[in-house]
């Protein structure tokens, strides 16, 4: 009799180590939202790349991987979603309030939290990828910070003024700060801002260390290409963005400062003369925008990430892939407003 148990202790037992090992060898199963901190894997459609370890970074670096961990537990891990069966597949609604009613939206993937809570309030489809479009340039601004000084001057050469699109007017050899360039891409978005600042660094170099800083961040499923969203490899999930949120607020709350302003005056530094870059975000300047970032491109669609002041809360609302940004936004902040 003994002998039966003792068996029968050991095949529970070995039971159990296969199911651990089976969930650690399939860490995609993990529920929609509920992400593994210990991931060290980072894919894109071109290629998948491991990291076992967040390489060195310069000396200019003021952050590294653990400084990250003095960061809020939200950046790494998020909880899981309570499903609800009023909702199309993939809509969640966050525990502990589960409401009856979502908000009406048409983005093809929708993160809302409150900063301080590891819940989300809604989510339609937080860990499916999606193009970035100019989104991408909040990393951009993060490394840029993160290696250069805010007075340093960086010139424009033919490739960064050949970039898509024109915002900010730069001309070949104009030369401005590295506060300048910030404030245009972050405000008006200008990709040929983009450009210049990862030029100035290089572009190897800068590219690396976005996905340096998105792996440290636990951003898993997040790839960068370019380093002002053009490209459609640039991928991220709103779950990822939530992550990159908390990061802003935590160590750099002077550049989502710049993304609340209306326009930004720069000026060239040889000639002394200025220009204005206005705001491509429709919210900036309002009361309760608290910053937040404009994207799109053809493949993507629609893409806004935002941060708000609501009943004394700060909420993220990030939706991607709609034709209505704005407008599903707003619907979100009205739901947030009249929801308990």
């Amino acid at each position: 009799m003994t002998t039966r148990v003792q068996l029968q202790g050991i095949t529970f037992t070995l039971i159990l180590l296969g199911l651990v090992f089976m969930n650690r060898q399939h860490p995609e199963e993990l529920p929609a939202g509920f992400t593994a901190t210990a991931a060290t894997t980072i894919s894109n459609d071109a290629a998948v790349e491991s990291r076992a370890a967040v390489p060195e970074t310069a000396a200019a670096d003021a952050t590294d991987a653990a400084d990250v961990s003095a960061v809020p537990r939200a950046i790494t891990t998020y909880a899981a979603l309570e499903p609800s069966g009023s909702r199309t597949s993939g809509e969640t609604a966050g525990r502990p309030a589960a409401h009856e009613r979502a908000p009406a939206i048409s983005a093809a993937a929708a993160f809302v939290t409150e900063l301080s809570s590891p819940y989300p309030r809604f989510a339609r489809y937080p860990d499916r990828r999606r193009p970035l479009a100019s989104l991408t340039k909040l990393m951009t601004a993060v490394v840029a910070a993160e290696t250069m000084a805010p007075n340093q001057t960086v010139a424009l050469d033919e490739a960064a003024v050949a970039t898509e699109g024109g915002v900010g007017g730069f001309l070949p050899g104009e030369t401005f700060t590295v506060a300048d360039l910030t404030a245009a891409m972050l405000i008006g978005s200008s990709n040929d801002a983009a450009v210049a600042l990862a030029r100035a660094y290089g572009i190897p170099a800068f590219l690396e260390k976005m996905r340096d800083r998105a792996f440290a961040l636990g951003m898993v499923h997040t790839a960068f290409a370019d380093p002002s969203g053009l490209s459609v490899l640039n991928q991220s999930t709103v779950a990822d963005l939530a992550r990159l949120t908390e990061y802003l607020v935590t160590r750099h709350p002077a550049l989502l400062s710049i993304t609340t302003r209306r326009s930004a005056i720069i000026r060239e530094q040889k000639t002394g003369l200025t220009r204005t870059v206005l705001a491509t975000n429709q919210f900036a300047g309002t009361p309760e925008f608290l910053g937040g970032k404009t994207g799109y491109t053809d493949e993507a669609r629609g893409n806004l990430l935002s941060l708000f002041a609501i009943g004394g809360q700060t909420f993220t609302v990030i939706v991607l892939g709609t034709d209505d940004r704005f407008g599903d936004t707003e619907r979100i902040r009205s739901w947030l407003t009249t929801t308990p």
